[in-house]
């Protein structure tokens, strides 16, 4: 009996001695190496975490690359260059293109565009002074000479029959001047027909002004004489003649004042001497045609 009382407290103490050495262990867990514990970690975390490293390498390969064009991109290649040009060429070709050959407009804009150049032509046609074919008959030491002409309509509000064959017409904005070609101006004076319209003064007035100007200049000889115009009885006429010598080349200059109330013209014409019994005839013979409507 004693022997089985020894027993059982015998396995009584072993029992309690391997419970307290349990829990010792379990107060001091062992550490684990790091080759172990990454055996033992979850699987997608070391996915992320590759994942991560592998982004963060490709930035840092796209900030190289960014890094490098930025350095590059002040200087552009032989190719961009190139590429640039052949833009440019082919920009210059599609606008001389399209300016040759316009796109074509659809049916309406072009009645307009149509509609408005004939409002334009209309309009220029109305500014534009008239001239028609007529002769004219010129008489030259004793004999007539008929000469092709032409009738010019100013807008300035009178018509004349002027030599086109030997006479260029121009127009400015308050005067026409019919000039016949000079060879050599160094050695022939103009001849011309010059005509402007007066305003706001009357023959009398004008030429007693112009008479007394040029006698103060001292340009040759002044004189001053009434006429009257051909087929028109009514109008007033005055000419103020100024030759400066007798040589050959002595210009002749006569300012013939003519028209009546509103209507005042001023037709100055100058050749030299030689020139009198030609040009000089030529010119009287306009300035006969010369009519107030």
């Amino acid at each position: 009996m004693k022997k089985a009382i020894v027993t059982t407290l015998f396995l009584a103490v072993a029992i309690s001695m391997s419970a307290c050495n349990k829990a010792e262990v379990e107060k001091k867990p062992v550490i684990i190496e790091d080759t172990a514990q990454l055996q033992l970690e979850d699987p997608s975390a070391l996915t992320e975490s590759e994942d991560k490293t592998v982004t963060a390498g490709k930035n840092n390969e796209k900030a190289d690359e960014d890094t490098a064009a930025e350095e590059t991109r002040g200087e552009p290649s032989e190719a961009d260059v190139e590429n640039n040009k052949a833009a440019e060429a082919k920009a210059a070709t599609e606008a001389e293109e399209e300016r040759i050959n316009p796109v074509e407009e659809g049916p309406e804009e072009s009645a307009e565009a149509v509609r408005m150049d004939g409002v334009l032509e209309a309009k220029s046609a109305a500014r534009e002074i008239s001239e028609t074919d007529e002769t004219m008959t010129v008489r030259i030491e004793g004999t007539e000479e008929r000469v092709q002409g032409k009738r010019y309509k100013s807008k300035q509000g009178y018509e004349i029959v002027y030599d086109s064959e030997r006479f260029k017409r121009e127009s400015q904005e308050n005067t026409d001047s019919f000039l016949a070609e000079n060879p050599d101006p160094t050695i022939y004076p103009y001849i011309y027909v010059n005509i402007s319209r007066l305003e706001d003064t009357t023959v009398e007035e004008y030429s007693k002004e112009l008479y007394k100007r040029l006698s103060n200049e001292n340009n040759g000889s002044v004189s001053i004489s009434k006429l009257t115009e051909k087929g028109q009885d009514s109008s007033k006429d005055v000419q103020v003649t100024v030759q400066t010598g007798h040589n050959w080349d002595s210009v002749i200059r006569k300012y013939r004042v003519i028209g009546e109330a509103d209507k005042v013209f001023l037709i100055e014409t100058q050749y030299y001497l030689e020139a009198e019994e030609g040009y000089g005839a030529r010119i009287q013979a306009m300035v006969d045609t010369f009519y107030i409507p």
